[in-house]
Parts: structure tokens; C-alpha cells; sequence
């Protein structure tokens, strides 16, 4: 066998390797513990600042039409689509040699540890970085006057 047969042999079983991992991963969802290029869990921080919670978290390649978030009571979802060049090329457009820019979807739920103030919330994205600040629900309960 040479050494040409013998890299291409390589390459055929790493991507064969490759598919059924991102396979796995589709399959067991973004809840999985599998990670990999194509679904999954994105990276984030979570900072409480005292008056409000700051969630930032990595999303490079995503653009911002591309993310959606969401809070329903202290649960911030997001999750980020983007289409990969079989989607986008025509056919016969490029003689692609190598083609790996899949479509990718990513999500990520975050249980926020207290009670949040649903009116004061602000996100931005910043070179694939997407930051959401939250503001704290004022404490439930009201003083009561003594007689």
C-alpha cells in the first residue's frame, strides 16, 4: 500500500468517525454531555452583580439575526441557527475540494437563582459574544404598619 492509499484510507475513516459523533450528538440533544462542532451546548458565565444577572455567552460564527432568547420566569433559553455552505451554494456554483461549515444549532437553558424583574432586561452581541443582562425582581412582600 502506498503512502498516498494509505492517507486517503485515513481520512475516509476519520471522517467516518467524525459523522458518527456529530450523529450521537443530534441524537442525544444539547442536553447531552457529548459536545462536538455540530450541536450542542455553547460556553457561558454567569455573574450576579447584586442588582441584576449577567449571562454571557460564546457563540462565534452566529450572527445576530440568528439568536433568538427568551425568559420565562427565571429561565433564560437561547439558542442560535446558521446555515452551512450546502445550504447556501448553488449547485455547480464552486468546485469545493473540502466542504465542513455545516448547518449548526446550538441552545442552552439557564435557571436563574432568584425571582427576575421581567421589564428590565437588555441583550447585545459583540463579536460572537452574546451578553444579557437582567435585573432582579424587587423582594415579594409588603411592610406591614403596626397599631
Amino acid at each position: 500500500m502506498s503512502r498516498d492509499e494509505s492517507t486517503t484510507d485515513f481520512e475516509t475513516w476519520f471522517d467516518r468517525i467524525n459523522r458518527q459523533l456529530e450523529q450521537a450528538s443530534r441524537q442525544f440533544g444539547p442536553a447531552s454531555s457529548i459536545r462536538s462542532a455540530v450541536g450542542g451546548q455553547p460556553d457561558l458565565d454567569l455573574v450576579d452583580r447584586g442588582d441584576e444577572f449577567v449571562v454571557t455567552i460564546d457563540l462565534p460564527g452566529y450572527t445576530n439575526d440568528a439568536v433568538t432568547a427568551k425568559l420565562t420566569d427565571r429561565t433564560l433559553f437561547v439558542e442560535a441557527q446558521r446555515e452551512g455552505v450546502e445550504e447556501t451554494a448553488t449547485e455547480g456554483a464552486e468546485d469545493y475540494i473540502h466542504m465542513e461549515r455545516r448547518h449548526e444549532s446550538v441552545s442552552r437553558r439557564i435557571r436563574l437563582p432568584e425571582a427576575i424583574d421581567r421589564d428590565d432586561v437588555t441583550a447585545r452581541m459583540n463579536n460572537g459574544v452574546l451578553t444579557v443582562s437582567i435585573g432582579k425582581a424587587e423582594p415579594a412582600g409588603a411592610a406591614i404598619e403596626i397599631e
